[in-house]
């Protein structure tokens, strides 16, 4: 289907007759924008935690393999994330809150730990992104507090979905694609003019009480690192106490 201009894309029908031609009729319409993304990031505010466990499959050029995952999350800031291999075998886990991670390597029996969150997500999905964006992502929500007011670049749609893209201060364009029956986001791009620097795609969405979670997760760094979850059991907004990794007294501690 191709995609027309917004805010005012026309529809026209031409009707036939008989006797003589009808006039072309055109009908406006306008999309409300900023009324969307306050709905939508609305919606993401809500999530207070998130917990599932799937299976995660990553290809880059120094590392291709799967594995099973668990992710939880509990808003404002903390993450953690366990890898399991074959027979349910500890590969990996981390915990990254506000000031420091600690990432423990179960296979070399080794806790690495520091402030450096970009560097322990690096580590784990083989992308640099910052702590905040990967949380969201992980639910798939992007964070749209600062897109609100503000006036898009462009905005594309057709009877499906709606994308817009906006310009960031460091002359990156953003691209976020709604659908347009429910306002669902189900793709996120960052780029720099032809270079495309990260996308996300979301799928198979299911509700949650109120929330409609994707269960698909395709991620895809520059042209080095792609990226899939597949989630299979997801809880949304359940009572979590604290977040913490229960580490061997033997392991080897390494600040990093």
């Amino acid at each position: 289907m191709r995609k027309v201009i917004f805010p005012i894309f026309a529809v026209i029908i031409g009707l036939a007759a008989c006797s003589a031609p009808k006039k072309t009729v055109r009908k406006t319409t306008v999309l409300p924008v900023e009324r969307i993304l306050k709905k939508v990031e609305a919606n993401r505010r809500k999530i207070k935690t998130f917990e599932a466990t799937g299976v995660i499959k990553i290809k880059s050029p120094k590392y291709e393999g799967k594995g099973n995952i668990e992710i939880t999350i509990k808003r404002p800031d903390s993450l953690r994330i366990s890898v399991f291999g074959p027979f349910g075998i500890s590969v990996a886990e981390a915990l990254i809150t506000k000031d420091k991670f600690y990432y423990y390597d179960a296979l070399r029996n080794k806790l690495y730990y520091g402030k450096n969150k970009r560097k322990i997500i690096e580590r784990i999905f083989k992308f640099n992104l910052p702590f905040d964006d990967v949380s969201d992502l992980l639910i798939g929500r992007v964070n749209l507090t600062g897109k609100i007011y503000e006036k898009p670049l462009q905005v594309k749609a057709d009877e499906n979905s709606f994308e817009l893209f906006y310009q960031t201060g460091n002359s990156l364009t953003e691209k976020f694609e709604f659908s347009r029956a429910d306002n669902k986001l189900l793709s996120y791009g960052l780029g720099k003019g032809n270079e495309k620097i990260f996308n996300a795609h979301f799928e198979n969405f299911k509700k949650y009480g109120k929330f409609e979670l994707p269960l698909i997760l395709n991620l895809k760094y520059k042209s080095e690192t792609n990226l899939k979850i597949d989630y299979r059991n997801v809880k949304v907004n359940d009572k979590i106490e604290s977040l913490s990794l229960d580490i061997p007294k033997d392991a080897k501690k390494i600040e990093w």
